[in-house]
């Protein structure tokens, strides 16, 4: 997926039913006009599971779409491609998935 079209499918989203509500976070100014591909640790790895369940390892590559704050502070969206999961992530730990964008949006 290419971060023009992971932006798109994120603008489809929210033009639905119009600009989701949050009222923490300024979707003009937070949404990443280019979601870009960083590395974060999985705060859902569980060591002991099965080597065939999705995801479950300790490193995940994932588009953030969303920063809550310019700096890195804060909850940041994220998109895993494989799960086409929209989630949740602080710092560089991913916190959990949540579906929708919509869906990450509220959770935050």
């Amino acid at each position: 997926m290419s971060p023009e079209a992971l932006r798109q499918k994120i603008e489809k989203e929210i033009g639905e039913n119009g600009e989701p509500t949050n009222f923490q976070v300024d979707l003009k100014k937070r949404l990443l006009p280019r979601p870009i591909q960083k590395i974060y640790e999985n705060a859902l790895y569980e060591p002991d599971w099965p080597d065939d369940v999705p995801d479950n390892t300790p490193l995940l590559l994932l588009w953030l779409v969303l920063r809550e704050d310019p700096a890195g502070e804060g909850s940041a969206i994220v998109y895993n491609e494989k799960s086409k999961l929209f989630g949740l992530a602080r710092g560089k730990t991913l916190i959990g998935f949540y579906g929708s964008f919509r869906d990450a949006l509220a959770a935050m």
